[in-house]
């Protein structure tokens, strides 16, 4: 068990005692402050669930604040006009019924603003939202209060303009916060840990796609060289957010180590304890719905409260002492006939709900098999279409951009998507021909049937990639080889797509050469290793139109994924010019 704290303070002040409580795998990294004139830990502690009453009764606790699991939370930030807490509260409990999944009850669902997050008069709203599965025992004497990961980090990373990460490899969940100069962006990840270097480059990935999102470009870099430098480290902030925090509460250490251990449990604290009922509103969610406990007599005073009740009440009893025994007799073989009547129609009606209970229940526990249907997409991706950006989400659905070959390749994914009987009310909302032989596209569907089996239309295994660009022969790390027709003595060479053109012909007994020059070679897989793409300037990427834009940065991002062996200037410099050429293409795309 590890104890550290400030020595003599013992929680007998007048000062409230808040706890953050945050549970990793089998132990509970536990902190406790009071906040008077500012915050000041008292103790944080590593225990356990037979060791926390004790703990809690010594030090006076008044109320506990959990730390929801990510994977089992989602996330959501919104621009919202500051104002008066009175008159936002409401505005915040509608954003999140109306944002937030219908299947959430009330006291699952939280809104607030984000501490610090201000721009001018206008502050960013975080809709949250506590998706179940965790069921944490009640602590006897003390008030509890849930909330999630995202509002804790909001509260570490302080004002606008600021990161924070969060990504725990043993559950596989990244969670990202980035501030931007316009907006800000939240996300959960889930991603699996197949290897130290993996992960590390998903939790990079994560911080940067956020910054992405927030309009940084760039700016969550300083925290993906942290993760770089160090990927077994959980809690990565920004040094401004570190050093805002120890001069905030009192007793904050400098080791990485105690905030990967007790940093959540010390931002759900801040949360709780804020001044603002705005930001307060962030970690009261609960386990089950609150309710008003009355006594037998104050509930029945409440109900003939109401005069018509009241009159109601009062004519029932003068028909009871009146006519009590006829109507109890006509009432029994009443109730008797109508039962027996309905006896077999309640039965199945009663199996019927049951079963649907039963059926809701699963579809609430249920998640989409993402690896399963990003591999159905795959599979029904026709050979000459390139995806360029795919999201897949249960509130947007399915969306794809890419380029194609030729227009009518878009015709062809929409059709095997069809097939695949998925998706439904697939669109193709554009089409831009690009040049003779390229086309970008845009194409979206809604999924409705996400576990349902589904066959790919292209089977790569029977006839590779390769074979079907290159013809028979090819493979993925060999050049299709020329064949000789014995039988009738004319060589021929491998077309793309399988086919075979003679190259020679017999005029007048004799052969004749072909003087058309060689396509094959041009079409067949090189064995050549690919050359290092040239640098370019900022002034030569301004003037780049979107679709420069875009082969520029792709053909850069895949050479990085392809030679991982390089050195680290040259890996440095095409990672910065895939950042500049993607800003550009979209700043071409948005008319910039």
């Amino acid at each position: 068990m590890k104890r550290s704290g400030s020595p003599g303070l013992n929680g007998t002040h007048s000062a409230p005692v808040l706890a953050g409580l945050h549970r990793q795998g089998s132990s509970w990294r536990v902190i406790i402050a009071r906040r008077a004139a500012q915050w000041e830990v008292i103790e944080s502690r590593e225990t356990d669930p037979a060791g926390m009453t004790a703990l809690l009764s010594q030090h006076s606790v008044s109320r506990v604040i959990h730390v929801i699991p990510g994977q089992e939370t989602v996330c959501r930030c919104l621009p919202l006009p500051m104002g008066d807490d009175d008159q936002v509260i409401g505005a915040l409990s509608l954003l999140a019924e109306a944002e937030l999944p219908a299947s959430l009850p009330p006291h699952r669902r939280a809104a607030g603003f984000l501490s610090g997050d201000v721009r001018g008069d206008m502050g960013t709203a975080l809709l949250t939202g506590w998706m179940g599965g965790t069921q944490e025992a009640k602590l006897a004497g003390v008030s509890e209060g849930w909330t999630t990961v995202v509002a804790a980090l909001s509260a570490l990373k302080g004002d606008a303009g600021r990161a924070a990460v969060y990504a725990d490899s043993v559950e596989g969940v990244i969670t990202a916060l980035v501030s931007g100069p316009q907006r800000t962006a939240a996300r959960v990840l889930i991603e699996q840990n197949e290897s130290r270097g993996a992960w590390a480059s998903a939790v990079q990935g994560a911080a940067a796609e956020t910054g992405e999102l927030a309009g940084v470009g760039a700016g969550p870099m300083a925290i993906a060289a942290a993760i770089q430098r160090n990927p077994d480290k959980k809690l990565h902030l920004e040094p401004a957010s570190v050093a805002a925090l120890r001069s905030q509460v009192l007793g904050v250490r400098e080791e990485s180590a105690w905030l990967d251990s007790y940093g959540l449990a010390l931002g759900a604290l801040l949360v709780a304890g804020s001044v603002r009922r705005s930001e307060r509103s962030l970690a009261e969610m609960t386990v089950s719905a609150r309710v008003e406990e009355r006594t037998p007599v104050q509930s029945v005073t409440a109900w003939l409260g109401d005069p018509r009740k009241a009159w109601g009440v009062l004519a029932a009893a003068c028909i009871l002492m009146l006519l009590g025994p006829l109507g109890l007799s006509w009432g029994r073989l009443a109730l008797l006939d109508s039962r027996t009547a309905r006896l077999a129609e309640m039965r199945v009606g009663r199996e019927a709900m049951e079963r649907s209970a039963a059926m809701y229940s699963q579809l609430e526990r249920s998640r989409w098999p993402m690896t399963k249907l990003l591999a159905d997409v795959s599979g029904a991706t026709p050979v000459g279409i390139t995806v360029t950006n795919l999201r897949l989400s249960p509130e947007q659905g399915l969306a794809i951009q890419g380029t194609a070959d030729a227009a009518d390749l878009v015709n062809t994914l929409q059709a095997n998507l069809n097939k695949t009987r998925l998706f439904s009310n697939i669109k193709i909302n554009r089409v831009e021909s690009k040049s003779q032989s390229l086309a970008e596209f845009d194409v979206t569907a809604d999924v409705t049937q996400p576990h349902a089996p589904s066959k790919p239309v292209e089977d790569f295994a029977a006839r590779t990639l390769a074979q079907r660009m290159y013809g028979e022969g090819a493979s993925n790390t060999s050049m299709p080889v020329a064949r000789t027709d014995e039988g009738s003595g004319s060589r021929r060479r491998v077309e793309r797509g399988g086919s075979e053109r003679p190259t020679a012909e017999r005029a007048n007994g004799g052969e004749q050469a072909d003087s058309r020059p060689s396509e094959a070679g041009s079409r067949r897989p090189s064995s050549m290793p690919e050359a290092v793409p040239p640098p370019v300037s900022d002034e030569d990427i301004a003037k780049m139109d979107r679709s420069a834009a875009m082969k520029g940065w792709t053909n850069r991002k895949s050479y990085i994924q392809k030679n991982p062996g390089l050195d680290a200037a040259t890996k440095q410099r095409l990672e910065d010019e895939v950042t500049k050429m993607r800003a550009r293409q979209q700043a071409a795309g948005s008319g910039g």
